[in-house]
């Protein structure tokens, strides 16, 4: 390998990988649906303000109609229900249309999820394969260091029977050379 890496450095980069993408769906949720909620209120407000003007206008034109010709008010009263059948059925298509657009995004919203979904997923079961995979080199490292420690052991222990021996054999020299140092003093005194 090119960098050891330790379980713990892995984990934490897995967490750290974790956090961030769920901070990440959670930011990219709570967004999409503060948009929705907004386009949701917008148009209910334009529909409301629609509505209301359209009603007041229908009203007003009504009550101007009814006062300035009577003899005309089967003929606006057709014309009104026209209207009001043309707008309802506007607003019902543009009621369809928004839901619509509506279910669209929900099902691209939702797609997209599952497919970071199921990335993440792949992403973390491969992670773990690798620190399975890991894990047993560590074993097989393991046993490796032990195999090593006994063998040099052994080494060591004859290497350190040799030093005693010949530790033994230097402390009996010089016992016999310290024998011969005193004998031939003895002479020379």
């Amino acid at each position: 390998m090119g960098k050891d890496v330790s379980n713990e450095q892995l984990f934490e980069l897995m967490t750290k990988m974790y956090n961030e993408l769920t901070g990440r769906m959670d930011s990219m949720h709570s967004e999409l649906t503060g948009r929705m909620d907004s386009m949701h209120s917008e148009l209910t407000g334009r529909m409301d303000s629609m509505h209301s003007e359209l009603t007041g206008r229908i009203d007003s034109m009504q009550g101007e109609l009814t006062g300035r010709m009577d003899s005309m008010d089967s003929e606006l009263t057709g014309r009104m229900d026209s209207m009001h059948s043309e707008l309802t059925g506007r607003m019902d298509s543009m009621d369809n249309e928004l839901t619509g657009r509506m279910d669209s995004m929900d099902n691209k919203l939702t797609n997209r999820m599952d497919s970071m979904h199921s990335e993440l997923t792949g992403r973390i079961d491969s992670m773990q394969g690798e620190m399975q995979g890991m894990q047993d080199e560590i074993k097989e490292i393991k046993n490796r260091v032990i195999v090593i420690e006994q063998e040099h052991g052994k080494k060591l222990d004859a290497l350190f029977d040799g030093y005693k021996q010949n530790s033994d054999k230097l402390d009996r020299i010089e016992e016999e050379v310290s024998k011969h140092e005193e004998i031939i003093l003895r002479r020379i005194k």
